[in-house]
């Protein structure tokens, strides 16, 4: 190329400059990205900066130093002073200061979670919350985001779920002699998709597996703390750790202890922490390392139960696996007793969506629309849930907790049942706009709650929010 061509395509680079056409620089081509006066995003296309957004004008970001500027992702960038944040709603973008954080440690763990020096933050805006929220009583220093699902995270005392302690979810079990004889053993229900339960050699309690994360939690929460020379005592039946590939000893070995310790699960006091499953089929030991490996093992070690006897475990036979209409159990004994009580509180047949009778036939559960003899559910309006006493002639209203929602979608039918919770599921909208609530109903307690809502428009889902 010779002096002259170099010299033309250097002027009309520089001409196609001066008229704007010059080329989108990588930054630009982010949502959140630093220009040269300001920090700006491009909300539905067009750029704006934290005195240019949507907020109210008392609410507005006064400055940001720019000079200190770290853009950390599409939401969230710092300066010198402060932690600030991105948030949207429909065709709305705002800027936010996170209050109390320390710009200098702050961390983005994932897309969910985020930590500084001093607290841990959890992003709620992803599942229809308000925003960024503190993740309560979570020790920053040793917070960690589980790589098998990003939703979950531990400390070195908790397990988190979406920003919130996760709960033990047991189930107390009161068919003892059923107990007696699965005491420590992981059962499997083979007949609903092999779902995943620890049950405690120590106490007439229950834990579900049903992931792996669940499995950790519940492996850490009934964990006992056991000596090197003790642990050695008992056979390993699987892996060893990575780091200790000789952790099985055969002359150390004691099978009487061992089999003393079946169903236990044991954390190592003078070790890093780890677990071990100790078998009550071959009173062997098994390394649970990562929530992955602990489910697995779990489940591989499973004994399979059918679902009467699964069910036995907590409510003494009682099982509501037959549902239907009203009309098919129009001889039953109670079904006169039940459209009388209905009436005297207003309610009719014509009203009820689902009925299940218990195999014992003790108890009816009874689903209705809220009074609407056209049988069909009104949207915004919920209905009413009843569960009849067969022997005793009695019918209660179920408690209703909706968590002052107001607006919900009654759910038509009654879905699966875990133990004492049987979940319903409804749906419902207006002018393109439309949501899916789930529910949980526990017939002993005789409550049901709302538990999760998903919102859409238009038939795409634009979020979920936790109760």
């Amino acid at each position: 190329m010779n002096k002259s061509t170099k010299i033309g395509i250097l002027l009309i680079a520089s001409f196609l400059m001066i008229l704007g056409f010059s080329q989108t620089t990588k930054a630009e081509e982010n949502l959140l990205y630093l220009g040269t006066d300001n920090v700006y995003y491009k909300c539905q296309g067009k750029p704006m900066t934290p005195q240019t957004d949507d907020t109210n004008g008392d609410n507005k970001i006064a400055s940001v130093d720019l000079a200190s500027v770290k853009i950390l992702n599409n939401t969230f960038f710092t300066d010198k002073n402060n932690v600030y944040y991105i948030s949207t709603f429909n065709y709305y973008c705002y800027f936010y200061i996170l209050t109390g954080a320390d710009s200098a440690t702050f961390k983005i763990l994932n897309n969910l979670y985020e930590k500084d020096k001093n607290s841990v933050y959890y992003n709620s805006f992803y599942h229809g919350g308000p925003g960024i929220d503190k993740v309560q009583t979570a020790d920053s220093a040793t917070f960690e985001v589980f790589k098998e699902d990003g939703e979950y995270g531990m400390d070195k005392n908790y397990i988190f779920f979406q920003g919130k302690l996760l709960s033990s979810q047991n189930q107390i079990i009161t068919n003892t002699n059923l107990y007696n004889s699965i005491k420590g053993k992981i059962i499997l229900k083979v007949e609903d998709n092999g779902e995943a339960y620890y049950v405690s050699p120590n106490k007439k309690e229950m834990y579900s597996l049903s992931r792996p994360v669940i499995a950790f939690r519940v492996m850490r929460e009934q964990g006992i703390g056991i000596i090197n020379a003790n642990l050695e005592k008992i056979p390993v039946g699987g892996k060893c750790p990575n780091y200790n590939s000789n952790c099985d000893i055969s002359n150390r070995h004691d099978l009487n202890f061992a089999k003393n310790q079946k169903g236990k699960i044991f954390i190592q006091v003078e070790g890093n922490g780890e677990a071990w499953y100790v078998n009550s089929m071959d009173s062997k030991r098994y390394f649970l390392d990562r929530p992955t490996d602990a489910f697995n093992i779990m489940k591989t070690l499973g004994l399979g139960i059918s679902n009467t006897n699964f069910n036995s475990l907590t409510d003494n036979n009682i099982s509501f696996n037959d549902c239907g209409k009203i009309d098919k159990y129009k001889n039953e004994s109670w079904y006169q007793n039940v459209k009388n009580a209905l009436q005297n509180i207003n309610q009719s047949i014509a009203s009820i969506l689902d009925t299940c009778q218990s195999l014992d036939k003790s108890q009816v559960i009874i689903l209705t629309n809220g009074g609407n003899d056209d049988g069909l559910i009104k949207y915004c309006e919920a209905g009413s849930l009843f569960n009849y006493n067969v022997s005793k002639n009695i019918l209660t209203k179920t408690i209703f907790d909706d968590h002052k929602r107001g607006c919900v979608s009654w759910p038509s039918e009654f879905g699966k049942r875990d133990g004492n919770i049987i979940s319903l599921q409804g749906s419902g909208g207006d002018a393109g706009a439309g949501s899916t609530m789930y529910y949980d109903y526990n017939f002993v307690d005789n409550k049901i709650e709302l538990r999760k809502e998903c919102n859409t428009y238009q038939e795409k889902q634009i979020s979920c929010t936790n109760y």
